[in-house]
Parts: structure tokens; sequence; C-alpha cells
């Protein structure tokens, strides 16, 4: 997770990191949907050791969270 306005360190973060779920202003759950964007998802194993699935495929997907000052942009 990371709390900045900038967008630009937002993405650079996330791509630094290379990880399934990456909140943005925001508390760490609302990665796996409280509180956050999406809907309210468990996490699999995956390279990073985190990754959402839902009950249509079963696959992991990857999910940036925005929340706080850049809600809504």
């Amino acid at each position: 997770a990371i709390y900045s306005t900038d967008l630009a360190a937002i993405t650079r973060m996330s791509r630094a990191i290379n990880v399934s779920i990456f909140v943005a202003n925001g508390p760490t759950l609302a990665g796996l949907g409280a509180g956050g964007e999406g809907f309210t998802s468990f996490s699999i194993a995956s390279p990073t050791g985190e990754g959402l699935t839902s009950a249509r495929t079963f696959s992991r997907i990857r999910r940036v969270t925005v929340a706080g000052s850049l809600q809504g942009i």
C-alpha cells in the first residue's frame, strides 16, 4: 500500500513491486473488497503470495484499489 497524492509515484510503486493486490490511499483490507472498489474476494497463492479469485473463473486477476484523495479521478 502507498499513501500519496502523486499519481506518478503511485504508478512507479505499483510497477516496481509487481504484486497482484495494490492499494493506494486506503487500508490494505480494501484490496480484498473491504471498503474499496470491486467485489469482496478471498486470496489464493500466486508468485507474490496473494491473488484474487472470483466465483465465475477461479482465476487470478490483478487489482489496484484507490481510496481517499485520488478516488473518483
